[in-house]
């Protein structure tokens, strides 16, 4: 009871140009007419996603949509079209570094999809909040994690209260086989791959996100 859509690596650089409405040049007129229908023609970029999902979304309990990791107006328009927007990070410095900054950028985003909203004088658009962050390619030696991705996980539940998932994936050679046979870990028949299932991480993340997301 699953359907997947694929999308074209293509897309990756593609944008839409800007989305916010410029005060009219021309002169006569109504320039407040104007600027709301400029205000319209912008707030139609950020909107096609959220469009084209409501012809469907009645049909799902869930729809997840896996964003690239940048902002441009195609990620930006996943952000419209959804409730909760979740990350995934690598616990250390270098990838968690940018979780506060992203977080503020789309608030930013949120404000200016709200003051083009206000202009076309539509009510019900608005840009999903964090809902919550989940560690992936957590190492750790036997049973425990290591004291580096450990320390990591604290420092984030601490910056993030109540946001950051108790599960995660460990940093495992069989989830790398599975992805470079294009296939998931449960249908990859390595022995890394296999041993990587059992350990039902996946599962577990489904489960909690379930739970957060009712």
């Amino acid at each position: 009871n699953v359907d997947i859509i694929p999308c074209d690596l293509e897309m990756l650089g593609e944008d839409l140009g800007s989305a916010t409405p410029s005060v009219p040049s021309q002169t006569g007129g109504n320039p407040f007419r104007e600027v709301q229908r400029q205000a319209q023609n912008s707030l139609r970029e950020w909107l096609f996603l959220r469009d084209a999902l409501s012809e469907v979304q009645d049909a799902y309990d869930y729809i997840l949509i896996d964003c690239p990791p940048n902002l441009y107006k195609m990620t930006q328009n996943a952000l419209v079209a959804s409730d909760w927007y979740v990350v995934t990070t690598i616990p250390e410095h270098l990838s968690t570094i940018g979780i506060g900054i992203l977080r503020r950028i789309v608030g930013r985003i949120q404000q200016d999809v709200r003051s083009v909203a206000n202009l076309a004088g539509a009510s019900d658009v608005d840009v999903a909040e964090l809902g919550g962050i989940v560690s992936v390619k957590v190492r750790a030696g036997g049973t425990m994690i290591t004291n580096q991705h450990d320390g990591w996980i604290r420092a984030l539940n601490s910056a993030f209260p109540g946001m950051c998932f108790e599960d995660y994936t460990t940093e495992l050679i069989g989830y790398s086989e599975a992805a470079e046979a294009r296939l998931p870990v449960w249908l990859t028949q390595t022995q890394n791959a296999r041993r990587a299932t059992r350990k039902q991480e996946y599962e577990n993340i489904t489960t909690e996100f379930l739970r957060r997301f009712p």
